[in-house]
């Protein structure tokens, strides 16, 4: 009877460690699922946001024409005139840069902030275009590539 009764107790024992096991397998998936699920989540309002934020530098860009034109004057293209190249959403500045160009004497190129109008930097063509390209690469997260 004991012999008995030792087996039935090994018996539930092990059937409650192995339903334990399964159990905690299935919370451990479920929490994974869970994560995974909410890592997709905010990837996806990365996206969504980053879109948003790239349509909102777009709508800058006539503003900025505008204000570039009535800065030349009515000239047209001369060593003084500056001309509007492109706008495009800053990851690394969390902001919109634009970027003009004028003739003087060479070709030098301006990029500002399109909401506070700082001049950020410039560049002289061509011996920074390298210069000039890593920036644009770095500051667009890789976006424009010239």
């Amino acid at each position: 009877m004991d012999k008995n009764r030792l087996i039935l107790s090994i018996a539930i024992l092990s059937a409650s460690i192995i339903l334990g096991g399964f159990y905690y397998a299935s919370q451990v998936n479920k929490q994974q699922s869970i994560e995974r699920q909410q890592a997709i989540r905010i990837e996806e309002d990365k996206k969504a946001d980053y879109f948003k934020k790239k349509i909102e530098c777009e709508e800058y860009a006539e503003g900025i024409k505008k204000e570039i034109d009535e800065s030349n004057g009515g000239r047209y293209i001369s060593i003084y005139t500056e001309t509007f190249e492109m706008i495009f959403y800053s990851p690394k500045d969390n902001s919109c840069l634009y970027v003009t160009h004028r003739l003087t004497g060479g070709r030098e190129y301006f990029i500002y902030n399109a909401l506070t109008k700082n001049k950020i930097t410039s560049f002289q063509f061509p011996e920074q275009w390298e210069d000039y390209k890593e920036f644009i690469l770095e500051y667009s997260d890789g976006e424009i590539r010239l």
